[in-house]
């Protein structure tokens, strides 16, 4: 079935955007938005009545249409509107500009077949519940005060930590990341009636058509939609959608990425509320419509922080270690001995190699090695077990609640408390799927039986991922290695001795050619802890320590590691 086959569209959602890699893999997050928009649209019974046009603006390389892999559902309802480089190239308004998104958004809205035309980012999310609200609000099944059909219609937008989405998760662990972790999100400010910092904005065809689109004077990013906004309310009401349970869900730019150029030049606001000639939307140029090539296949993923130059990877190491040193403001330094901050060295080192989206700790002491992962992915989902009895003058839950404050902290945080009987039961029933771990710390006592833990959590451990063992004593250390060697030669097994901790590295990738080079990570980030961490932390000076950790150990370590 084709777009042009269905003859009752109610909404088309318009985007823009290039094969290029804008900010970082740009090819997975379109995929990941229209695939998952499509499943949604088939889950409520609405395919058959929504559109997805994405313009492709001067795509050098193959177009969106054959590189993107997408669905069954999403190959449906996707048109792509091509506009070539000869064409769009003279249409650019600065030097050096890629994409005129005003102009490609208006091509968009020209060729959609909806009643209603939303304008949307290139990797807004948008759930079920959140569609099927939007058909019943435009729909009028509602006692509605306005009507739809003649209001700018807006909707507001939450902000997904950029983390989550480095490691390319599926369609899958979107959802139970959005259902999970939703409340915890912060909504991007705007002023609806200005329409900056939109989720979606939305007209119906015969207004939009009315307006004539974006104006198209303007090259850049910004001012567009606050000049859309401001014309609209010539005439136009402006109502915001959240009150029906409508939103959209978007990536934070971390803001070293950012490159992108801003033009904003205070051009005033039109009296009148059309704008742009009759032409407008490259309705006079030949650019042609197609259809997803169903043979295509998703590019390659892509490293921990994919195509980031060596001066923004120092940054986010740099940004990093400024929100870890947060946690340790005001700590009393007697209270936090050597072994037990080296864990946390660790657990640092395995955030700088690869993005932790789902960590699990069994033992509970303390709200440090969560606020390490924090440190890194604010989006992180935490795990652990709390045994009262054993640690009957600590409440983490108290420490874990007032110390999250210091940095911000989207994620999901678990706690089992009581000890360690029905664990692995419990712990499953939180999934609908197969449970696995970016990252495991397990505190081992004396009064411990370690194996147990040890292979169920080896059994849950992703591709890459890190087992981290931290041991009060030294024969259980030495035992427990034993057994590890013994048993798990698949793992890369690094013990630090003096530290009495074990890191285990799983990867899906051959051990043998990468023993030595993660090795030599290891133990020059072990060197450099031993000499520098102390002094640094005594002074408070953790900023520095980051700078010759990443001059000393990963600059030169990172070409040759995997993750």
């Amino acid at each position: 079935m084709t777009t042009k086959e269905r003859k009752d569209i109610l909404i088309s959602f318009v985007m823009c955007g290039r094969n290029d890699d804008y900010l970082g893999n740009f090819k997975y997050r379109i995929t990941t938005a229209l695939n998952y928009f499509a499943r949604n649209a088939e889950k409520i019974g609405q395919l058959e009545r929504v559109e997805i046009v994405v313009v492709d603006w001067n795509s050098e390389q193959e177009p969106l249409s054959k590189a993107l892999a997408l669905n069954a559902p999403a190959r449906i309802i996707t048109n792509f509107v091509i506009v070539p480089p000869e064409i769009a190239k003279r249409y650019h308004k600065y030097p050096g500009e890629n994409i005129n998104p005003h102009i490609a958004l208006n091509a968009g809205i020209r060729r959609a077949e909806g009643r209603y035309v939303f304008l949307i980012p290139a990797d807004g999310l948008i759930s079920s519940f959140s569609l099927h609200n939007l058909f019943h609000a435009l729909e009028n099944k509602s006692s509605l005060v306005f009507d739809p059909q003649k209001s700018f219609l807006t909707i507001s937008r939450k902000l997904i930590p950029w983390q989550f989405f480095k490691s390319q998760p599926s369609i899958e662990e979107v959802e139970r990341f959005l259902q999970l972790h939703s409340r915890y999100l912060s909504v991007d400010k705007y002023f609806y009636w200005l329409c900056g910092g939109y989720g979606a904005i939305g007209l119906s065809k015969i207004l939009w058509e009315r307006l004539r689109g974006l104006d198209e004077s303007l090259g850049g990013w910004g001012w567009s939609d606050l000049e859309l906004g401001l014309r609209s309310n010539l005439e136009i009401p402006s109502v915001d959608l959240s009150f029906f349970g409508v939103e959209v869900f978007d990536i934070q730019s971390p803001k070293f990425v950012r490159n992108d150029q801003k033009i904003f030049t205070g051009i005033p606001v039109s009296a009148n509320i059309e704008k742009n000639h009759e032409t407008w939307g490259l309705s006079k140029e030949s650019i042609t419509n197609d259809k997803v090539n169903k043979t295509s296949t998703q590019g390659s993923v892509e490293s921990r922080y994919g195509n980031l130059s060596e001066d923004l990877f120092q940054k986010v190491v740099i940004t990093n270690f400024a929100d870890w040193q947060k946690a340790f403001f005001g700590v009393e330094k007697d209270k936090l001995n050597t072994k037990d901050v080296f864990a946390l060295w660790v657990i640092y080192c395995c955030g700088q190699l690869k993005i932790i989206d789902r960590s699990f700790e069994f033992g509970i002491t303390d709200h440090f090695p969560s606020q390490t992962l924090i440190s890194v992915n604010p989006g992180i989902e935490i795990f652990g077990i709390w045994n009262s009895t054993a640690t009957k003058n600590t409440d983490p839950i108290t420490s874990f609640e007032s110390n999250v404050k210091k940095n911000p902290f989207n994620g999901y945080f678990h706690i089992f408390p009581g000890n360690e009987k029905n664990i692995f039961e419990n712990l499953q029933h939180l999934f609908s799927f197969k449970v696995t771990f970016d990252l495991v710390l397990l505190h081992i006592s004396n009064c411990d039986s370690p194996r147990q833990k040890i292979d169920f959590f080896v059994d849950s451990l992703n591709e890459e991922s890190f087992l981290i063992l931290n041991f009060s004593e030294s024969q259980m250390f030495l035992s427990t290695l034993r057994h590890i060697q013994t048993n798990f030669s698949s793992l890369i097994v690094l013990p630090f001795q003096k530290y009495k901790t074990i890191l285990c590295i799983k990867l899906p990738y051959d051990k043998q050619n990468l023993q030595p080079p993660i090795s030599r990570f290891f133990a020059e980030a072990t060197k450099i802890f031993r000499k520098e961490f102390k002094i640094f932390f005594i002074t408070q000076s953790l900023l520095k320590f980051g700078k010759l950790f990443y001059d000393k150990v990963l600059k030169r370590y990172r070409p040759f590691l995997p993750f």
